[in-house]
């Protein structure tokens, strides 16, 4: 998580923390209508900084409330990011799709079948579903913004990589591969 704050949260000059500059209000500033769609909990009254700044947009949508993870599909997002792509608005428009991906435990994460090839353990078979899921989601959004707009842009990126120590995989922010993350541009 800490390498999402620090491509979303801008510090200020004592290094710390500045939710009022954040790429929510930023892109309003910028005129852009600001959307987020996310498939990760909010938590009534104590909300996390993600949460908080999303809550800040012209439009936001949490798939599901409270705490922690949630393992749902996020093909749940592909609807309300249909939704939102065709309503109408005069400013240009942004559109955040918060995803849950992959994570620790990604047997747990809802897949039709759990996965198509054995690779190495579970877990790494798991995951590697969910990259592929995660792949197919991307195909569908670009499919949904090449009918509904003129132009577009999608910027992919990971909120965070994953360990992978003996054939497990573990979130955390003390080795290389917990900040080795996908970075996507299509144009």
């Amino acid at each position: 998580l800490e390498s999402l704050s620090n491509a979303i949260v801008s510090d200020d000059a004592q290094g710390k923390t500045c939710c009022p500059n954040n790429i929510v209000t930023l892109a309003r500033k910028a005129d852009f209508e600001v959307n987020w769609i996310s498939n990760q909990g909010s938590i009534a009254g104590s909300d996390n900084f993600i949460a908080a700044m999303a809550k800040t947009a012209d439009f936001f949508k949490f798939t599901t409330r409270g705490k922690g993870v949630t393992f749902q599909s996020d093909d749940k997002l592909l609807d309300i990011f249909q939704q939102q792509i065709q309503s109408k608005t005069k400013r240009k428009k942004v559109i955040f799709l918060h995803l849950m991906g992959s994570h620790p435990a990604p047997c747990d994460i809802p897949m039709a079948d759990k996965y198509k090839e054995f690779v190495i353990s579970n877990d790494i078979s798991c995951y590697n579903e969910t990259l592929k899921r995660t792949d197919n989601f991307l195909k569908n959004v670009y499919d949904i913004a090449q009918k509904n707009r003129k132009s577009f842009k999608i910027v992919y990126f990971a909120d965070h990589g994953l360990l992978v120590d003996n054939y497990t995989l573990y979130h955390g922010s003390k080795h290389k591969q917990n900040y080795e993350i996908p970075f996507v541009i299509i144009d």
